[in-house]
């Protein structure tokens, strides 16, 4: 398991083969200047729902 960290206080935790995905797709969208919404659902353990952030190149 590994954390995903947004901005400086949220942190949300995805498997290991997700996050290197995400990783990649992420890289490529904002070194390309892109602002784009990554959105996923929480399982019932983690309260259900779904989670969705804003990704933009000038978040730190």
């Amino acid at each position: 398991m590994g954390y995903l960290a947004y901005g400086t206080s949220a942190e949300y935790e995805f498997d290991d083969r997700v996050l290197a995905h995400l990783k990649v797709a992420i890289s490529l969208k904002l070194r390309r200047q892109e602002c784009f919404f990554l959105s996923w659902s929480n399982p019932a353990d983690r309260g259900s729902g779904r989670v969705s952030v804003w990704m933009s190149p000038n978040i730190p």
